[in-house]
């Protein structure tokens, strides 16, 4: 009897600790293409540096194709975009004019023209209805540019 109860406590404590361990391993966002555009930074993209005077032409809003905005700021020497009200993505340079998210949601060429004009698009996940069980083995993005 003494022998069931504890086999039935390590049982129970067991159905506690497993999932806490299993929830507390790290989940990689899953990688994406769409036309041969590949999101995960760190492995295809190549970080450059770009210092502040360089990045200060690009801090602005930009109107969007789809309605929405797209805002580039700096914090304490990080680089962040910002679409309309949403949360802050710290963004690097991956060359003279163009932006990959640290969190991989978004990826940007901006090209700067000398009549204040902008040319160039931004790459984003598609807004989706929830998928039932959470089973995120694949995200859509959309292309939007720059008006």
């Amino acid at each position: 009897m003494m022998k069931k109860l504890v086999l039935l406590a390590l049982a129970s404590a067991a159905t506690f600790v497993l999932p806490a361990v299993v929830m507390a391993q790290e989940v990689k966002p899953p990688e994406v293409n769409i036309s041969g555009v590949h999101l995960n930074h760190e492995e295809n993209q190549i970080v450059q540096y770009m210092s502040d005077d360089e990045f200060y032409k690009f801090k602005q809003t930009y109107e969007l194709s789809n309605g929405n905005t797209l805002s580039l700021f700096s914090r304490f020497n990080n680089k962040y975009a910002k679409l309309g009200d949403g949360t802050w993505h710290r963004i690097v340079a991956t060359g003279p004019n163009s932006f990959v998210s640290k969190d991989h949601q978004l990826k940007m060429e901006i090209n700067l023209q000398n009549d204040d004009k902008v040319s160039g698009y931004l790459l984003m996940p598609a807004a989706s209805p929830a998928v039932a069980g959470n089973d995120v083995t694949s995200v859509a993005y959309v292309k939007v540019v720059f008006r």
